[in-house]
C-alpha cells in the first residue's frame, strides 16, 4: 500500500463478462486508483444512463497476471476523440487484488492483517540476539517473538504476530534480516469490507494515541471463505491485498516518543 504501481489488463463488469476493455489501472498511494479505459463497459445506450456513473464492482485481468476487484468506482472523465474511440476514466475507492468478486454479496471476510507504520518500534521488542563475533566468524541467532494475543470482541480474537524476511539466492555477499509485527484480527462471523476494516481502525486510533502522533497502513491482506486454494496437500485461505489511499496529512515520521508501550 505504500508503493505506486500500474496494470495494464483488460476490464469488464460481472454481469457482462463477455465485454472485455483494455486500460490501464493506476494506483497513487496519496490520490488513490484510476482507471482508464480505451471503451465503454457497457453498450452505448446503457452507458449514458444516469445511474451508469457508479459502478459496484469493476474486475480486471492484468498482463501481470493479477486479477483485480475494483469496489465502488465512480465514472469521472469520458471523452470521444477524432478516431471515435471513446476514453473513459474511474476513480475506485478501493483495490482488491488477488480476488474477483462477483456480487456484492461476496465482499465478506473474516480476517485482516495489517503492517501499520511504527507499529513495530511501539512495541519495542525483537527476536535478535547479541552477535558473537571473533575475527574469522560471525554468529547471530533470532527466534520469533512470541505472539501477543488478546480479544476484541465475543466473535473476534486479535492478536500481534512477529514474522521476518531473510532471503538467500544467488550469490552472497550480504546479508539482511528484517523483522516485521502485524497486527491481526480473525473473527468467527462474516464482515462487510467497512466491517472488517473497523478492527484496523480502531487499532491504528488506539497506537495514535500511544505514539501521540498520526500513522497509516503499510499493507492490508483480507481472508475471505468465499476464496480458499485447495489441493490434495492443503487447504488455505487466498491472500486479497487491499489497497486504497493514504491521506497526506497521515504521512506520520518515526517516532521520537511514545506515551506508552506493548510491555507496560
Amino acid at each position: 500500500m505504500t508503493s505506486n504501481f500500474e496494470s495494464k489488463g483488460h476490464w469488464f463488469l460481472p454481469e457482462n463478462k463477455d465485454l472485455k476493455i483494455p486500460g490501464v489501472l493506476k494506483f497513487d498511494v496519496f490520490e488513490g486508483a484510476t482507471l482508464e479505459l480505451y471503451g465503454t463497459l457497457k453498450l452505448y445506450a446503457d452507458f449514458y444512463k444516469p445511474e451508469a456513473v457508479n459502478e459496484a464492482l469493476i474486475l480486471g485481468t492484468c498482463d501481470d497476471g493479477r486479477i483485480i476487484t475494483l469496489y465502488k468506482s465512480f465514472l469521472s472523465f469520458t471523452h470521444t476523440n477524432s478516431n471515435g474511440i471513446t476514453i473513459v476514466r474511474y476513480y475506485a475507492n478501493f483495490v482488491l487484488v488477488g480476488a474477483h468478486f462477483q456480487e456484492l454479496e461476496d465482499l465478506k471476510f473474516k480476517c485482516i492483517k495489517s503492517r501499520i507504520f511504527n507499529l513495530a518500534e511501539w512495541i519495542d521488542m525483537n527476536g535478535f540476539e547479541r552477535p558473537t563475533v571473533s575475527s574469522s566468524e560471525v554468529i547471530v541467532n533470532y527466534k520469533n517473538p512470541d505472539d501477543i494475543e488478546f480479544t476484541i470482541d465475543e466473535n473476534t480474537n486479535g492478536k500481534l504476530s512477529f514474522f521476518h524476511n531473510f532471503p538467500m539466492f544467488g550469490k552472497i555477499s550480504s546479508i539482511r534480516m528484517n523483522q516485521f509485527v502485524n497486527f491481526e484480527a480473525y473473527s468467527k462471523v462474516e464482515h462487510s469490507l467497512s466491517e472488517i476494516l473497523s478492527f484496523h481502525r480502531k487499532f491504528q486510533n488506539f497506537l495514535i494515541f500511544a505514539l501521540y502522533q498520526s500513522t497509516h497502513p503499510e499493507s492490508i491482506i483480507l481472508h475471505s471463505d468465499n476464496f480458499i486454494e485447495e489441493n490434495e496437500h492443503f487447504s488455505e485461505h487466498c491472500d486479497i491485498h487491499l489497497y486504497f489511499p493514504i491521506s497526506s496529512r497521515n504521512r506520520a515520521p518515526k517516532i521520537l516518543s511514545k506515551i506508552f508501550n506493548v510491555k507496560i
